[in-house]
């Protein structure tokens, strides 16, 4: 590298220069905040300030992975153990307040800055084995930004706004007569509940893009709906794909490269490199996405909003069973005493026969006079009375306010199924009035329930209480009476009802008894309410999801309304033939303002391909580089400026760069010697031609920027830089911050928009001494 040529005096100012215990995999810039998340190999994730290197948060996915409930968690035990999971994929939400992150088992999980806690987590979308994610970018909805060409659409807001985004209305979501969700996670205190986005946070529309190794692209409405998949892999050996390039056919994996797409959601670009050495751009319309945004997001909103009711309801009644299995154990173990007296007499009765005998004829034999004179007191019944009485208070106050706030949302969505004229591409109305018949159900199913449970709690109250009573005529120490409650009447309605079905019995564990002479009950109520729920849970999942709508034999959805517009072979090399000091294939994508931006770097090459895509024309222009350099990372920083992490290897040493260039309007005034101009291609770019040979053809003869706008050289005598060592870029377009990693433990941050002066005679000499420090 000819050092000389870079002599512009400005330079990154430094940020942090910090040197990590564990192996880093991934980094990420917060868009929002001076925040930077770090994945380590250990596939924990931690949360560092940028300028202090505060560690303000940590997550581990094992402890993440596993569920809330205690069930859940020992399920998950093993599970954890044998299937690790390593993180190859992480992104911030638009609003910095959640980061997603990929891992090699297919899962992506979505995790909240403000604790750690896990907000959702999504399984494999592969139809065959788990595939590693490999890319994931969350767009924000922007259509003030955006026009798309030729679209009637109108705008989405309600009124004229200056603000930078549209704005949703999600009245139909958080009602004035339903507590808000946060209202479960302040009552339930000892449950870990996963936190859901505050209601100012889903005003805005965004889709969160993962991509696999299998070649699917996965979309998720803010984050956590799953809208479908785009089979990218399918789609290229397909016979239309495959007759327009012969390396198509022997095609048998591919690799995301780069994806964008735009702020109104009408264009996904991405560039995918074949096993076979070919790489592509693609471009898809996902107009659809735009034209029913509003429709979507509301969908989306309702659809999140149920599976969070249902896992929150699934964990509180969970803990209901739980505490009400604790308090028949506790009766059941009096029940056990009773038997075993029964039978050391020698007495073939049963209890309900005992106490029977005591009611009619006022008399206890020997086994029931032991029983309550030794093995009742005052403590169980009022036991039994509190632990009900709790049990009644969560079942009225969280499960049955959770219900209705479900069926609200299901009823909403019924509703918006019978528009067909907007809803009906991703809705299905018949699905939804099944559901609706079965909430109502299982609605019923709950009251019965919490009547059941009262009446529980009133015959064995009943019982005790006329157990002290008989054990106060029984008992000749007058110290030892136990008072029951004052002015006791024996309700025998009640014990009857109690023996009739067996003490022994639990109508919450092992569902209701049905009346034999009752011939039109229904059989669900034979069912345990666990159960019960546990059907209408898995109805509510399948029916409150795209994917729903996708398995159907229909072309009217979503994902079959996405096509490939465009398909332009950039490259086409052989990668077997590359050592580890040849520069391979680096693209980066930028779509902003209904414009593509495209820089691309091929094999046996020294030129940065800047293009520009606008109204399907492309004007393109280079950056030469040294023939020593080799690009190791891009990326656009904005709409006119390229970072670029270049490294030259000598015998002695190895020299890191990071660059910016000035690839701006198609003419731009010379800035410190640094200028690009763009001309239109001649041709239009035939989908069987290689786009690098056409630019090559014509820029043949050509001359271009070799000066960037600012650079940084970090003299890396002491990181040990050898061919294989990993080096990455990232960026934060808006925090105005870089961040580069170098190897497995060094983590480099520059401010790239305030310029540092080094003086032009011994800046090499700062240098050196700030790699010292």
């Amino acid at each position: 590298m000819d050092t000389d040529n870079y002599s512009n005096n400005r330079s990154f100012v430094p940020l942090n220069d910090k040197v990590s215990n564990n192996d880093i995999k991934i980094a990420a810039c917060c868009p929002m905040m001076d925040l930077l998340s770090i994945a380590q190999s250990s596939s924990s994730i931690t949360i560092h300030r940028f300028l202090n290197w505060q560690r303000l948060l940590s997550i581990t996915s094992k402890s993440s992975s596993s569920s809330s409930s205690t069930r859940q968690q020992q399920e998950s035990t093993t599970a954890t153990t044998t299937d690790e999971k390593v993180t190859t994929a992480m992104q911030w939400s638009p609003n910095g307040k959640i980061i997603a992150s990929g891992y090699s088992n297919g899962t992506m999980t979505l995790y909240s800055i403000e604790n750690g806690k896990e907000i959702h987590s999504i399984a494999s979308t592969s139809s065959t084995s788990a595939s590693p994610i490999t890319l994931l970018q969350w767009i924000q909805f922007n259509d003030l930004l955006e026009t798309p060409v030729g679209s009637t659409a109108t705008s989405l807001s309600t009124t004229t706004t200056t603000t930078s985004n549209t704005k949703f209305s999600d009245n139909e979501l958080h009602s004035d007569y339903f507590p808000s969700l946060q209202y479960y996670i302040n009552e339930f205190k000892e449950s870990d509940i996963k936190p859901f986005p505050l209601k100012k946070d889903l005003d805005v529309l965004d889709v969160l893009i993962s991509c696999n190794e299998k070649g699917i692209i996965s979309f998720y409405i803010i984050g956590i709906v799953h809208i479908g998949n785009f089979n990218i892999m399918e789609l290229l050996l397909s016979q239309q794909y495959v007759n327009k390039h012969v390396l198509l056919k022997g095609c048998k994996s591919i690799q995301f490269h780069s994806i964008a797409m735009s702020t109104s959601f009408n264009q996904l670009t991405v560039v995918v490199e074949t096993d076979n050495g070919l790489t592509v751009m693609i471009d898809i319309d996902t107009s659809i996405l735009y034209r029913q945004c509003q429709e979507i997001f509301k969908v989306a909103l309702h659809y999140s909003t149920i599976e969070w009711l249902l896992e929150t309801t699934d964990i509180i009644l969970h803990d209901v069973i739980h505490r009400w299995e604790e308090t028949q154990q506790m009766i059941s173990a009096k029940w056990d005493i009773f038997e075993k007296l029964i039978r050391d007499y020698g007495r073939t009765s049963t209890i309900e026969q005992e106490i029977l005998d005591l009611l009619m004829t006022g008399v206890a034999s020997p086994p029931t006079c032991q029983f309550i004179s030794n093995h009742i007191d005052i403590k169980i019944m009022k036991s039994m009375q509190r632990n009900c009485e709790s049990i009644r208070e969560t079942l009225i106050n969280l499960i049955q306010n959770a219900y209705s706030c479900t069926l609200h949302s299901i009823s909403q969505l019924h509703t918006f199924s019978l528009w067909s004229e907007k809803y009906g591409d991703i809705l299905n109305s018949q699905s939804f009035e099944h559901l609706l018949t079965a909430s109502n159900k299982f609605g019923i199913q709950l009251e019965t329930l919490e009547i059941t449970l009262s009446q529980l709690e009133s015959q064995y109250s009943n019982l005790f209480t006329w157990f002290l009573k008989v054990q106060n005529q029984l008992t000749t120490d007058k110290t030892k009476l136990q008072q029951p409650q004052q002015q006791y009447i024996l309700n025998e309605l009640l014990l009857l009802s109690l023996l009739e079905n067996g003490v022994k019995y639990d109508p919450i564990i092992n569902g209701q008894n049905t009346n034999k002479s009752n011939k039109t009950t229904d059989n669900s109520n034979q069912q345990p309410i666990s159960k019960q729920f546990k059907q209408f849970k898995q109805l509510c999942l399948e029916t409150t999801s795209f994917n729903n709508l996708n398995n159907q034999s229909t072309t009217n959805n979503i994902i079959n309304q996405l096509k490939i517009t465009t398909f332009t072979p950039i490259s086409m090399f052989d990668n077997s033939k590359l050592d580890n000091q040849s520069q391979f294939f680096k693209s980066s994508f930028l779509n902003f303002n209904n414009q593509c931006n495209l820089s691309i770097i091929t094999p046996m090459n020294n030129k940065i391909f800047i293009g520009k895509k606008k109204r399907n024309e492309w004007h393109f222009s280079f950056i030469q580089l040294s023939m020593d350099d080799r690009v190791v990372d891009m990326c656009f920083f904005d709409q006119s400026n390229l970072l670029v992490l270049t490294t030259t290897t000598t015998q002695d040493k190895s020299i890191l760069s990071l660059l910016m260039y000035n690839c701006g309007e198609e003419q731009v005034e010379e800035v410190d010697g640094a200028s690009l101009y763009y001309q239109q291609l001649p041709v239009t770019i035939p989908p069987n031609t290689i786009m690098v040979d056409l630019l090559d053809a014509t820029f043949f003869d050509q001359e271009s920027c070799t000066t960037p706008l600012k650079n940084r050289f970090i003299k890396s005598s002491k990181l040990n830089i050898n061919k294989k060592e990993k080096l990455s870029l990232n960026i934060s377009s808006q925090r105005k911050v870089a961040c580069v990693i170098i190897g497995t433990k060094r983590t480099v941050l520059y401010d790239i928009a305030e310029d540092e002066e080094i003086p032009e005679d011994d800046g090499d000499e700062d240098e050196e001494d700030q790699d010292e420090e």
